[in-house]
């Protein structure tokens, strides 16, 4: 089983203020959207009347998706875990093989 050390976050009370002024500024723009950025999607304003492009296919979608996570598919089946879920997993934790095993392990 995958196991990651714990992660020891340091910072300073100025970049914890500096994160609060840019999350002021993205409210004031009207970005209200506090998901992290999916890799390779463009952001989208929650507000705006014009749907996002949905013209590329399921097909299309896993295609590129097996380009990209091929390495950690494989890490995964090594694992004993479906290429199927293993690229599930993957798309769902952007690519961390980790995150993914964990996922799918725990």
């Amino acid at each position: 089983m995958l196991m990651r050390s714990p992660t020891r976050i340091e910072f300073r009370v100025e970049d914890a203020q500096d994160y609060i002024r840019g999350k002021e500024r993205q409210k004031q723009r009207g970005q209200t959207c506090t998901l992290p950025p999916v890799p390779g999607a463009s952001p989208v304003n929650a507000i705006s009347e014009d749907p996002p492009d949905l013209s590329e296919s399921r097909e299309e979608q896993e295609a590129e998706d097996t380009e990209r996570f091929q390495s950690g598919v494989q890490q995964l089946a090594q694992l004993g875990i479906d290429e199927q879920d293993a690229r599930r997993a993957l798309r769902a934790t952007g690519g961390d093989v980790e995150a993914a095993a964990d996922r799918l392990l725990l």
